[in-house]
């Protein structure tokens, strides 16, 4: 093993990028580096494990193909390159998907706590101008004090289960309820408030 002084004197940053990157440092995706460029078939990325003691496994054919269409999903409500898309979720495979997705449209995400109450989230939401909010059923009710709130998308959890068929229907296979300004919307094919 090297130690640090001939390590660092050794280094070549160019090197490392190259060699570890499937971009370079003028058009880097997160989600092509991270995702992408892994998913070759059954190459295992998540196994998951709820509280309940349900667990699923997530290869990254699956979590590009999840990301990819709630990126087109996000697309669809406006979100554009350079946005910013706060995901107000707990470590699952929502939260994964969500990351992804924001990063495939060249968007930022803005992760929030998720023991945060109504005005630190307000704070975060406003200072931030995120133009969309993701959560999920236990932690929606957070962000009905919000004042300002940008679109909520709802996904997983019980709300999110009733429209599942809806959503298949239109092509997007992940459980989503979308509400905005307090009122609660439907997706079925195109958005009717």
């Amino acid at each position: 093993m090297r130690d640090y002084l001939s390590a660092t004197e050794q280094f070549n940053y160019q090197h490392t990028v190259d060699a570890a990157l499937a971009g370079d440092l003028t058009a880097l995706n997160a989600c092509v580096e991270c995702c992408d460029r892994h998913a070759l078939p059954g190459r295992i990325a998540l196994f998951w494990e709820g509280r309940d003691g349900a667990s699923a496994t997530y290869t990254f054919s699956d979590l590009q193909d999840k990301a990819a269409r709630f990126a087109n999903f996000l697309l669809a409500q406006g979100v554009q390159k350079g946005d910013k898309v706060a995901g107000l979720l707990p470590r699952n495979v929502e939260l994964l998907i969500t990351v992804f997705a924001t990063w495939r449209i060249g968007a930022v995400y803005q992760p929030l706590f998720t023991a945060f109450g109504p005005k630190a989230l307000e704070h975060r939401l406003n200072s931030s101008g995120a133009k969309v909010v993701v959560t999920d059923a236990g932690n929606r009710s957070k962000l009905a004090e919000v004042e300002s709130c940008p679109t909520i998308v709802t996904v997983a959890g019980p709300k999110a289960r009733a429209l599942s068929v809806a959503i298949s229907a239109s092509g997007l296979s992940w459980p989503i309820t979308l509400l905005s300004a307090n009122r609660c919307c439907s997706l079925v094919k195109t958005l009717s408030c």
